[in-house]
């Protein structure tokens, strides 16, 4: 998503790459509730680490935790695994 959106340039990012990558969270948080089936998501929490140097690095690890926030406030059940042990967290 970050790549078809242009995230990486700082020009394309604030002309229009921003809102393009809300737009594409805004379906994906759509499909998410829409489901009629158990659906399992895995993802990095990228906010424990570093912070990168990079301005797109940041970026992506911003819009990563936006995501993961949007996906944790629509699901049931949310588990935050730490050295193989789930930790639950709703």
């Amino acid at each position: 998503m970050m790549d078809d959106v242009g995230a990486w340039d700082d020009d394309t990012w604030h002309d229009h790459g921003q809102d393009r990558l809300a737009e594409r969270f805004d379906d994906l948080e759509a499909a998410w509730l829409s489901a009629q089936v158990p659906v399992l998501a895995v993802s990095n929490e990228v906010g424990l680490g570093i912070v990168p140097e990079s301005a797109g690095v940041r970026r992506f690890r911003d819009e990563q935790g936006r995501l993961n926030q949007r996906i944790a406030a629509a699901s049931d059940t949310v588990v935050l695994m730490v050295a193989g042990i789930a930790v639950p967290v709703r």
